[in-house]
C-alpha cells in the first residue's frame, strides 16, 4: 500500500489558542480592538524585569517557530533551524512552566485543555534538550511504512485461507480456565519479514514483536511490533485486526502506524497529527470528537471475557451502565475509529505493550486521551482506558476506580 505523506498539508495551530491566533476562552485573544495579546504574553511572569519578560517571550516565540519547522515534508533538513542555544531554553522553559500552571486550572473545563498541556510539555522537553532526533522523524516513519507494506505480503496470504492455528495459551490448565491465544503462521511470517527489514535498515535499534520477545533490550530507539493484533478476528475472516508498528525513543512512543492491508486502509501519527489513508491513497486528517458526558459515549472493548478478574469485570460493568452504547469486538480497529471520530470510549485489560504502543500517537494525535485506568502511562499496556474526549476519559476513570 503506497503511502504520500505529502499529501496532507500539517494542522495549523490555530485550534489551540495558546500557541495561535484563534480567539477564544483558551486563547487569551479577544476580538476587542482593546486586547489582542495572546494569553503568554498577558500572563505576569513572575519577577522578572520586563526585559527579561521580554526575552522570554521572544525564546518562547523562537521554540514555536522551531516546532513548526519539525513537520515531515514541510522543509528540507538542510533548511531546517537549530535547535536554540541554552540561554535561550532556559528562558523558554520559565514560559512554559507558567503557561502549564495556567493551563492545568482551566484544562479540566475545555475538551481540548489537555492538548495544550501536551504540547507544553512536548515544548519543555525540547527547551531543556530532552527531544528525540526529530530531524529523523520523517525518515523513521518512511519505515514503518515500509514495515507495513511487507508484513501486508505475508498476512494477506494466509487471510480467509483457512490457515492452521495453534494456541500458545498454556495446554495443561484445567479445561475450565484454558485461554485461547491463537497464533498462525502469519502471524510469525509478517514478524519475521519486519524484523529482517529493520535489521537492515536500523540495525541498533531495538525490537519487541508478540511473537519472537526483544532484541538489543538496552537500544534507545525500540520498534515495538504487533503483527497481526486481533488473530482471532484474522482466523474469522473478520477484516477487525491490523499489523501495529510503533518506535518508541527511552519508553515514550514517539510514532504509531496501524495497517489493515485487506480494507487498505491505514492509520499514522505524524509530528502533529494522526492521518488516515483509504483504498484509493486518499487521506485526511484524524480528529476525535467532542463528547460532553459519559451518558452520550459510544463504548467499545474488545471482549468481556477478557476482564478475567471479578474485580476488573466489575470495573467494566460500571463504565458499561453508564455509557449509552456497547460494541465488542473492535481489536485495534476500535481505536482508529475512536481517532477517527466514530467512537467515544475504549476500556480493556490485560494489554501488552505491542498491543498499544502504535495506537497511543495515533489517539494522541487525533486528539484524544489514552492511559492506564489510574491514569498513568499507557506505553507498557495494563488495563487501558482511551477516550476521544477528556471529560470522558475522567469520568471512566472515576468509575474503574470507585
Amino acid at each position: 500500500m503506497a503511502h504520500a505523506s505529502g499529501m496532507i498539508s500539517e494542522r495549523k495551530d490555530a485550534r489551540f489558542g495558546v500557541f495561535g491566533k484563534k480567539s477564544g476562552p483558551l486563547s487569551g485573544n479577544s476580538p476587542s480592538p482593546g486586547r489582542k495579546r495572546p494569553i503568554y504574553q498577558a500572563m505576569a511572569l513572575g519577577d522578572e524585569s520586563p526585559d527579561a519578560t521580554k526575552t522570554s517571550l521572544r525564546a518562547f516565540e523562537q521554540f514555536r517557530n522551531y516546532r513548526k519547522a519539525q513537520v515531515p515534508n514541510s522543509i528540507s533538513s538542510k533548511n531546517r533551524p537549530a535547535l536554540p542555544a541554552a540561554p535561550v531554553r532556559i528562558a523558554a522553559t520559565r514560559v512554559f512552566v507558567q503557561l502549564a500552571a495556567h493551563l492545568r486550572d482551566i484544562a479540566p473545563h475545555s475538551p481540548h485543555g489537555h492538548l495544550q498541556l501536551r504540547k507544553l510539555n512536548y515544548l519543555t522537553k525540547m527547551s531543556q534538550n530532552e527531544m528525540p532526533d526529530i530531524h529523523r522523524l520523517d525518515e523513521y516513519l518512511a519505515c514503518a511504512h515500509a514495515l507495513a507494506d511487507t508484513a501486508a505480503e505475508q498476512t494477506l496470504r494466509y487471510f480467509r485461507q483457512g490457515t492452521a492455528v495453534e494456541n500458545k495459551a498454556d495446554s495443561g490448565a484445567p479445561a475450565a480456565k484454558k485461554r485461547f491465544d491463537p497464533v498462525t503462521a502469519a502471524d510469525r511470517g509478517a514478524e519475521k519479514a519486519i524484523r529482517s527489514h529493520l535489521a537492515e535498515r536500523f540495525p541498533d535499534h531495538g525490537m519487541h514483536g508478540e511473537e519472537f520477545g526483544l532484541t538489543h533490550p538496552d537500544s534507545r530507539y525500540r520498534w515495538v511490533v504487533d503483527p497481526i493484533d486481533g488473530t482471532a478476528a484474522f482466523i474469522m475472516g473478520w477484516p477487525m485486526w491490523g499489523t501495529l508498528i510503533a518506535l518508541t525513543d527511552s519508553g515514550r512512543p514517539l510514532l504509531g502506524l496501524m495497517d489493515q492491508p485487506f480494507t487498505r486502509e491505514r492509520f499514522w501519527s505524524t509530528a502533529t497529527n494522526a492521518i488516515w489513508q483509504g483504498p484509493d491513497n486518499q487521506q485526511r486528517i484524524l480528529e476525535t470528537r467532542p463528547c460532553a458526558s459519559i451518558d452520550e459515549a459510544a463504548l467499545s472493548t474488545t471482549h468481556p471475557d477478557y476482564f478475567t478478574l471479578h474485580r476488573d469485570a466489575q470495573a467494566f460493568e460500571r463504565v458499561k451502565q453508564a455509557a449509552r452504547t456497547t460494541r465488542f469486538g473492535g481489536d485495534c480497529y476500535a481505536y482508529a475509529m475512536l481517532a477517527s471520530g466514530f467512537c467515544d470510549l475504549i476500556v480493556e485489560s490485560g494489554l501488552q505493550a505491542y498491543d498499544v504502543a502504535a495506537l497511543i500517537p495515533i489517539v494522541e494525535k487525533a486528539g484524544g486521551t489514552i492511559t492506564t485506568w489510574s491514569g498513568e502511562t499507557a506505553a507498557e499496556g495494563g488495563n487501558i482506558v482511551a477516550a476521544g474526549d477528556v471529560r470522558v476519559h475522567q469520568a471512566a476513570l472515576e468509575l474503574l476506580s470507585s
